[in-house]
């Protein structure tokens, strides 16, 4: 199910609509409802095939003042909500899922902005289709969706059954039958923050990988019968590049989970032929994203900073793309220490253009290091007051001593810098760390920085 998380995340960092799919029973509504409380959002539900078009509005009421028709608000109307849910959006006429059109696509009522609104949800029972093995399928009751309505949603989220649970899931939705309260996350909340902030910044790169693959796709599945319009395009762009942003590179596999559920034809009764969809997607993967792929898994897992480094100079060509992946480092749930250290280290060279990127993630990088770089010092060796605990002396000696032999004094200082502060910081680093951080700043400031006017 870690998939699904992914996946699930992703238009909570694009904002924008998204339908579960589930049988009866399936949870779709509670956990839709239960992530609102979670994000601490003011949510409104409305079941689609009893809600009025006056729930939605409130009552109508003529306004002297501006001698024009406003709406007085109810418990029930949406005007000052942040999230809502429709539910059972299949389950009325297609007429009648119209009125939710202005709605989803523009956050609109009446011509009216909704500037409190953020997400729109809604969740729906499988419509009728023919499977894989070519039998008719229907759910009772239901209808299908408008095509036009159904392109307005970002991703068709499948929630499981219970069958198709493993047992680790089944034991946590168990653990929760006394229905305790839902608190807030705020946790979650900072970290949906800052990954929408990244996705601002990723739309801003030409993406030209993930734009090749899209249209690969779009102009291959055209040949087979099944039309995408310019704006489902663009959808599926969009939630590739979040799924890039949350997993921190380009999976083969996520991929086609999230084209999969990026394609709204399910909903209006037409088949898209699973095996011809993986035939499409792995010729446009191997051709437009895989050779970069290795790169960006290698720049995040590879721990030696000169071929980190070079990953970033010679393999990765684009300036936004090279962007984009050191934004992924600079939030990476990885050793803080080692993060800092390489940040630390490849700092001037990214300050004197030699690795050209764009100011906004040039900002990120200094302000992830800026106490390394803020009231620097020269090393007094015969001063180490500022070091109270013992371990912090032991480490102060112990970085004194690999660098007896050293007369470059600049690389030097450079070096037990960073590291002074670092045990200072992390009083339990051991010298297994120190010694490897030595080592490694050592063979990159002899390689980048010995014959060049850097500041350091």
């Amino acid at each position: 199910m870690d998939e699904y998380e992914d996946i699930t995340m992703i238009p909570l960092i694009t904002e924008d609509p998204v339908i579960l799919i589930g049988e009866y029973g399936s949870g779709k509504t509670q956990l839709l409802n239960n992530l609102a409380k979670i994000l601490g959002l003011k949510h409104k539900h409305y079941n689609a095939s009893l809600v009025s078009f006056e729930d939605l509005i409130g009552y109508p009421f003529p306004n002297k003042e501006t001698e024009q028709i406003d709406f007085m608000k109810t418990e029930a109307s949406v005007w000052d909500a942040n999230s809502i849910l429709i539910d059972e959006i299949n389950r009325c006429k297609p007429e009648t899922q119209n009125k939710f059109f202005s709605l989803i696509h523009e956050k609109k009522l009446e011509g009216i902005e909704l500037k409190n609104l953020v997400y729109r949800w809604a969740a729906m029972h499988p419509p009728a289709y023919i499977d894989e093995d070519n039998a008719y399928q229907q759910y009772e009751g239901v209808n299908y969706l408008d095509k036009a309505l159904a392109d307005r949603f970002s991703i068709f989220i499948e929630t499981p059954n219970w069958s198709q649970l493993d047992i680790e899931n089944k034991k946590i939705i168990l653990s929760n039958v006394a229905g305790e309260k839902i608190n807030q996350d705020e946790d979650l909340i900072k970290n949906i923050s800052l990954l929408k902030d990244e996705f601002k910044k990723a739309l801003e790169f030409k993406n030209d990988d993930i734009n090749r693959y899209s249209i690969f796709v779009a102009d291959s599945l055209i040949k087979t019968g099944i039309d995408l319009s310019s704006r489902r395009i663009k959808m599926i762009v969009r939630n590739l590049i979040a799924l890039s942003i949350l997993t921190g590179g380009k999976d083969f596999i996520l991929f086609y989970y999230v084209l999969r559920l990026s394609i709204p034809h399910k909903c209006f009764g037409v088949r898209v032929v699973t095996d011809t969809l993986k035939v499409i997607h792995q010729k446009a993967f191997n051709q437009y994203i895989s050779d970069k792929t290795d790169y960006l898994h290698k720049f995040h897992f590879v721990r030696d900073f000169l071929e980190k480094t070079d990953i970033l100079m010679n393999k990765i060509k684009d300036p936004q793309e090279r962007g984009l992946v050191i934004s992924n480092f600079i939030n990476d749930n990885i050793n803080q220490v080692y993060k800092k250290a390489y940040l630390y280290t490849l700092f001037p060279l990214l300050m004197s253009g030699r690795i050209e990127i764009n100011f906004q993630v040039l900002e990120s990088v200094r302000l992830s290091i800026k106490d390394f770089y803020l009231d620097k010092i020269e090393i007094n060796e015969e001063d180490n007051s500022f070091l109270g605990f013992p371990q912090q002396r032991m480490i102060f000696n112990y970085i004194s001593s690999q660098f007896e032999n050293e007369d470059n004094s600049k690389m030097v200082n450079f070096i037990k810098f960073f590291l002074f502060k670092i045990a200072k910081d992390y009083p339990d680093i051991s010298n297994e760390t120190v010694g490897f951080l030595i080592g490694e700043m050592r063979n990159f400031y002899k390689k980048y920085y010995l014959n060049q006017k850097e500041e350091l």
